[in-house]
């Protein structure tokens, strides 16, 4: 609480996946409704010009342990995915009225640029939720990927 956070979380109930646990925490925190039976399909046709006609999509990055307990949260394996949004609405920084929050969990939105987002997590910076050093080398080394593939 308190911090900035990276991302939408939270943990699979019984009988559910990674992708619809995803899905629902999307939908819960920020506003984002993704259908995960889609998401599946278009997850795995991620090349050409496919791409370019889903508004949003997942994309699986990694699992990680958490290894959070030192941190103050509980260890477990963190599956982690990226939203991919093709809006013109991501290249105005500051506009993040496309999510619809759900208090309960967050109080506010921000567009950060990556490198800002990396050193403070490496820093430990306070102002952010910690994550592990290899939670960051992963996270890095999957958008690199991304950004790559997207030029």
């Amino acid at each position: 609480p308190g911090r900035w956070d990276i991302s939408s979380a939270g943990h699979m109930e019984a009988g559910k996946g990674s992708l619809e646990t995803a899905c629902l925490e999307l939908a819960e925190e920020l506003g984002v409704v993704l259908d995960p039976k889609i998401e599946a399909l278009t997850a795995t046709r991620q090349g050409g010009e496919h791409r370019n006609h889903v508004k949003d999509r997942l994309h699986f990055a990694f699992i990680t342990p958490a290894e959070a307990a030192p941190l103050g949260g509980c260890n477990a394996y963190e599956h982690v995915y990226f939203l991919i949004r093709n809006s013109a609405k991501n290249n105005e920084c500051n506009d993040c009225e496309e999510f619809s929050l759900g208090k309960e969990e967050v109080s506010e939105v921000s567009w950060v640029p990556l490198v800002h987002v990396l050193s403070a997590l490496r820093s430990g910076d306070k102002e952010y939720a910690p994550r592990t050093k290899q939670y960051v080398e992963l996270m890095e080394k999957e958008l690199g990927k991304i950004f790559d593939s997207n030029k």
